[in-house]
């Protein structure tokens, strides 16, 4: 993954060896998170999400600890958020707030759209995988696979808020964007849910509330 984001023009530490189990790669002193290095973090994802594909998806699955993401490639991206992103999570979920989830299942066809360009995505976005050293912003621990943009946009903004530097270097959003905010950033909190157990599940709640569910 970090491979194909570096393929792609993004910044990423060289790897500089691996076999299974051990990943050793380039050591990146990290710094302060200054107005440059927002804009490089804006540049580099705009670059990252300019690397486009047929489909949907990854072609390996893989998980965040015990939850199994599916990554199945296919061609429709409503279908593709609904059925392998939000779904496998409901049932984890407490009666009452699975059905408002489910809600957000059925409504999500006119929520987000169906073919937008497939673009190549972090897929874990936080603050938390970017590296700001001097004269570097650099992406770390993806989960990539192929998705709309607006996917890592929302998930950096659920952890934290971006300064207006980021914003205004990674260009302008597709108008609507703060309405797919919400069915985006509610998959991380899903997933955060699961892992983390009912500490997330006002979180949820929500981002329930804002969708209008």
């Amino acid at each position: 993954m970090l491979g194909a984001m570096g393929q792609a023009g993004a910044d990423v530490p060289a790897v500089l060896f691996k076999q299974s189990g051990v990943l050793c790669l380039e050591w990146l002193e990290e710094g302060q998170a200054e107005r440059d290095g927002w804009q490089r973090l804006g540049q580099t994802l705009r670059t990252l999400h300019g690397h486009h594909a047929e489909s949907f998806g990854w072609p390996q699955d893989y998980a965040f600890g015990p939850v199994e993401i599916d990554n199945r490639q296919r061609s429709n991206w409503a279908g593709f958020w609904a059925e392998q992103r939000l779904a496998p999570s409901i049932p984890s979920l407490p009666p009452a707030l699975a059905k408002r989830a489910d809600a957000v299942l059925r409504a999500l066809p006119e929520m987000i759209p169906g073919r937008p360009q497939p673009a190549l995505l972090h897929g874990d976005m936080w603050q938390g995988n970017v590296l700001f050293t001097p004269g570097r912003t650099a992406l770390i621990d993806p989960a990539c696979y192929f998705g709309a943009p607006e996917v890592d946009l929302a998930m950096l903004g659920l952890f934290g808020h971006p300064p207006p530097a980021f914003w205004e270097a990674y260009g302008p959003l597709d108008p609507g964007y703060e309405h797919r905010r919400l069915a985006y950033q509610l998959w991380p909190a899903l997933v955060h849910a699961r892992l983390f157990g009912a500490s997330y599940h006002r979180m949820v709640a929500g981002l329930l509330d804002q969708i209008g569910v």
